[in-house]
């Protein structure tokens, strides 16, 4: 019996993966090659986020590559890792970072939308969690 994946199942998180590099790349690297696959271009990513390591920066391309959102502990713990890396090797920075978020995540094929001048509010817990606070009353109804 065989523990590997077969290219089958791993297929749509990495096309989503792909996905999400491809919608924050023009945020973090104004000259990225958006037509890379997925690992060049999580590698020239992550090279461009850690010649400028800004928590935002670090958070968006976390939060691109785990399909979740990351903590603030993990961008601490990327933002470490870039500064330790040397060139061409904070892409094992930002694997190592986002390692719980991403095995956490609920939905390997989530894509990402990067808004510019809007505002949103995440109310998934408040909409699948039974509390009967104000807010979640609001979001459930």
């Amino acid at each position: 019996m065989s523990t590997t994946a077969s290219s089958g199942d791993v297929a749509p998180a990495v096309d989503a993966l792909a996905r999400r590099l491809r919608a924050v790349a023009p945020f973090l690297d104004a000259g990225a090659d958006v037509a890379l696959a997925h690992g060049p271009l999580l590698a020239a990513l992550a090279e461009a986020v850690r010649l400028d390591p800004e928590p935002a920066r670090i958070w968006l391309l976390a939060t691109a590559v785990a399909g979740g959102y990351p903590t603030q502990s993990e961008v601490i713990d990327i933002r470490r890792g870039l500064q330790a890396a040397r060139p061409g090797t904070a892409m094992a920075a930002v694997l190592t970072g986002v390692a719980a978020t991403a095995s956490a995540s609920r939905d390997e094929a989530l894509d990402a939308v990067v808004l510019v001048g809007a505002t949103i509010a995440d109310v998934e817990f408040c909409a699948t969690h039974v509390h009967n606070t104000g807010i979640q009353r609001v979001v459930r109804n």
